[in-house]
Parts: C-alpha cells; structure tokens; sequence
C-alpha cells in the first residue's frame, strides 16, 4: 500500500516520477541529519574533558591527538554535508520553486538545531 504525502502528490501534480522524488528528498534528509550530527559531534570532540588539565605524558598527547583527529574528521563531514545541500539546492532552483523550498527548509531547519546545540553556524 502506497502513502502519498503532500510532497509526494505535489510532486506528481509537476510531472516528476514519484522515485526521483523520493530519492530526493532522502538525500536532503540525509544531509542535513549528517550536518546536525558531524556539528554536534565536532563541537563535542573541541570540548577539553574536566579531567584532562594539562597535556602531560604519552597517554594525555594520544588523547588530545585523538580528539583532534576527531575534531578534524567530523569537520570534514559538516563541510561536506553543507557542500552537499549546497549541490541539493543548486540542482534545486532549476526545478518548481517548492523544490526549492524543501532544501532551503531542511537547511533552515538543520543550522537552527546547530545553533540550539551551543553550536556556529557557518556560511
């Protein structure tokens, strides 16, 4: 059995296959989720532990090392993620403005949950 939301009708009543709309919009999910988490995560991973005061001896440096790999790692993934929408709403603003209106409200709807996490939100 087939459930039609109001994307999904809208994007039949434009012409477009019901599979492409789909696969787009899970990509646009898709996208801002890994935006939001690679945030939080890198945020997560700049924090220096209460425990942790100085950087002294081998196991203190592997662990400020490790949480900079983190930091690092996760930062890549929110450039991609943004770099990613980015392409999402490019592609976007060539089709039916409610296309359009679906990234940039994902979007919107990402970088407002960075910022409530304590998070920047980048341009």
């Amino acid at each position: 059995r087939e459930e039609f939301s109001a994307w999904s009708v809208g994007a039949l009543v434009a012409g477009t296959p019901l599979a492409v709309s789909r696969a787009f919009r899970t990509e646009v999910k898709a996208s801002a989720y890994l935006l939001t988490q690679c945030a939080r995560r890198a945020r997560s991973a700049r924090q220096r532990p209460a425990g942790l005061k100085s950087a002294e001896g081998p196991r203190a440096q592997a662990a400020l090392r490790y949480r900079q790999l983190l930091e690092e790692g996760y930062g890549v993934c929110e450039r991609r993620a943004r770099e990613k929408l980015q392409k999402l709403r490019t592609w976007a603003s060539k089709k039916h403005h409610w296309v359009l209106s679906y990234v940039d409200e994902a979007t919107r709807r990402a970088e407002l949950e960075i910022t409530l996490q304590g998070g920047e939100v980048q341009e």
